[in-house]
Formats: structure tokens, C-alpha cells, sequence
């Protein structure tokens, strides 16, 4: 599936792989194993993702962060101020149980 995008947001597979990037680097920070699943959440008319939920397990449980579409594409300056934030209380939540 390709999408176009514009020059401030990402296509689907460099955004995930964002995803898989930050929730290592927060994992190995904080010590703990933390796998990281990205689901569509729905489709738009236009096929789009409408948004993506990101699911966090560990061993201990797990967490789940939702992203609008937009967000979840969006040049890495907005991303990192908006959800890599989530992402981050998401993970401290597992490493607290």
C-alpha cells in the first residue's frame, strides 16, 4: 500500500519503523523488554488509515497508545512532542507493574 505524502509527513513504513525505533530506545533506557505491535485502526473512504493504535507488552502486561493518522506520520519534531510522550508513560506504566 502506498500513499502519497507531502514533505512533512512520512509514508506508513518509515513511520512505523520510527515507532519500532523509540519504543527501543525508551525500552533500553528503562531497562526492560518491550515489543511493540501497530494496528490500522480503520480504513477513511479515501483509504487511508483513519489512525493506529500501538500496542506495548512486556512479560508484566501491556499498554496501548492511539495515534490519529496524521500524528502518526508527521515530521519528527511534531511526533516526538506529541506522542513519544504517550509512548514513554506507556512504558513507565509496564515497568511499575
Amino acid at each position: 500500500m502506498s500513499y502519497e505524502t507531502d514533505s512533512a509527513h512520512l509514508d506508513l513504513v518509515s513511520a512505523y519503523r520510527r515507532v519500532d525505533e523509540i519504543v527501543d530506545d525508551l525500552a533500553v533506557a528503562k531497562n526492560i523488554t518491550v515489543v511493540a505491535a501497530i494496528t490500522v485502526d480503520a480504513i477513511a473512504s479515501d483509504g487511508r488509515p483513519k489512525g493506529f493504535t500501538v500496542v506495548l507488552c512486556t512479560n508484566k502486561g501491556e499498554a496501548i497508545v492511539r495515534v490519529h493518522h496524521e500524528t502518526f506520520t508527521e515530521e519528527d519534531s511534531v511526533f516526538r512532542t506529541i506522542v513519544v510522550p504517550q509512548l514513554e508513560s506507556a512504558i513507565d506504566k509496564l515497568t511499575s507493574k
